[in-house]
């Protein structure tokens, strides 16, 4: 990003543009000057394009030598256009130039204030770096602008917006993570003692574990004592189900791990924690 991008004729280079460009440099604007800007094998059009789209400002140094020639008629025109799309801010300086001779050339730049080499490099340089750093804090402003308004946004959908997603949707959707447990347990037609061992991965390893159990019969879901013990450093779980020795043969049971912030005591579940998440269920069989 630059300041300022300074247009001028080849032949106004050591006279007026290079000693500009030096004088703008040494009050610490920014300046694109092809002598500073530009390196042997660039893309010489792609480069000056740049220029312009990426400076705050454009000087243009207007004399006989700048009208005649296509190259600096094109940047000027170009300017002109980044002016109306980008409100680019041009700046005219006068060399050798009178009004008259400005209002045969473009009677656009003739209605325009400028600055003249005649007043002294300084002079026009003060001038220049005025308007310079006016479009350096337009930009700066632009910025604090739209990054407040982004963390407005970010802070509206932190506060309002997820609660209020939370709230309207379905608690059975609200288990998302639930399919990251992993239950290492006997399984249907393997022997089941009265003692069943359950290991696995938790992706909530702050919150309580507590080890349900469900017999197929009744349907009645109970919470298993002792609760699941959690190792929060590996994210993993292990706790005991005891599945008791009075089902008949044959009996099934469902086992799930159930993670919540909430303390819930050992015993058939009265009710099911608003945060509750669940791990898919694991049928096993108490055989005789």
């Amino acid at each position: 990003m630059w300041d300022v991008f300074i247009s001028h004729a080849r032949e106004d280079k050591d006279a007026v543009a290079l000693p500009l460009a030096e004088e703008l440099q040494r009050r610490k604007i920014r300046v694109w000057f092809d002598r500073f800007a530009l390196a042997v094998a660039d893309p010489l059009s792609e480069k000056i394009e740049e220029g312009l789209k990426k400076s705050c400002c454009g000087v243009v140094v207007l004399s006989h030598a700048f009208f005649s020639k296509e190259w600096t008629r094109r940047e000027l025109e170009r300017l002109l256009s980044l002016e109306i799309s980008h409100g680019k801010k041009i700046v005219p300086v006068w060399h050798g130039l009178t009004e008259g001779d400005v209002r045969k050339y473009s009677l656009v730049l003739a209605n325009r204030v400028a600055v003249s080499t005649a007043d002294g490099i300084e002079a026009v340089a003060a001038e220049i770096e005025k308007v310079a750093r006016a479009c350096r804090r337009l930009v700066w402003a632009k910025i604090l602008a739209i990054t407040l308004f982004v963390l407005l946004l970010v802070f509206l959908l932190l506060a309002f917006v997820v609660p209020l997603v939370q709230r309207l949707t379905p608690r059975t959707d609200r288990v998302a993570g639930a399919s990251a447990f992993v239950i290492a347990t006997p399984r249907e037609s393997e022997r089941v003692d009265s003692n069943v061992e359950v290991r696995g991965r938790t992706p909530f390893p702050a919150l309580r574990h507590y080890l349900l159990v469900t017999p197929r019969v009744t349907g009645d879901r109970w919470v298993q004592t002792p609760a699941a013990t959690v190792e929060r450093s590996g994210a993993t779980f292990a706790g005991p189900v005891q599945l008791g020795t009075s089902a008949g043969a044959g009996q099934r049971f469902t086992i799930q791990v159930l993670a919540t912030r909430e303390s819930i005591s050992a015993g058939p579940l009265i009710h099911t924690p608003g945060d509750a998440r669940f791990s898919p269920p694991v049928t096993v069989v108490r055989k005789p």
